[in-house]
């Protein structure tokens, strides 16, 4: 009887040290998923303002790009009086206030604003779109 007393300790210490090594795996596993997460976590934030930080620049880039145009399309309209150079003029300082909105306000706030506006004025905005486009690449060719 002694036997199987001694056989049956011997699986049960073996049985106890392979849960204690289980639950220390599980720990150690764990540990490691946080540990990976925080870094993925850590790397998505640096990755985020990274990329906020290159959108921020280009709106200023924009801005300025916006403002040059405004400023040669003013130069331009100086140089009549006809309904042309009205017009000009007038796109010219709708430019120019385009840019005075870029600089002062953050990509997001714009972004929200143009897609406000473009739900409710739908064609109105493709027409101009396509008026902007053109005028710009007449003024910057």
């Amino acid at each position: 009887m002694e036997d199987n007393d001694s056989g049956t300790q011997e699986t049960n210490n073996g049985g106890g040290l392979k849960t204690k090594a289980t639950e220390k795996v599980r720990e150690i596993s764990e540990a490691a998923r946080g540990q990976a997460g925080e870094r993925v976590r850590n790397l998505t934030g640096k990755a985020r303002e990274r990329a906020q930080e290159t959108v921020e620049e280009r709106r200023e880039r924009l801005a300025s790009r916006v403002e040059e145009a405004a400023s040669g399309l003013l130069q331009h309209a100086e140089e009549g009086e006809n309904l042309r150079y009205e017009a000009e003029r007038r796109v010219a300082h709708g430019l120019e206030s385009a840019a005075g909105y870029l600089h002062s306000h953050q990509t997001a706030e714009v972004a929200g604003d143009v897609g406000v506006y473009v739900r409710q004025h739908p064609v109105r905005s493709m027409i101009m779109a396509a008026v902007i486009g053109y005028l710009l690449a007449k003024i910057l060719s």
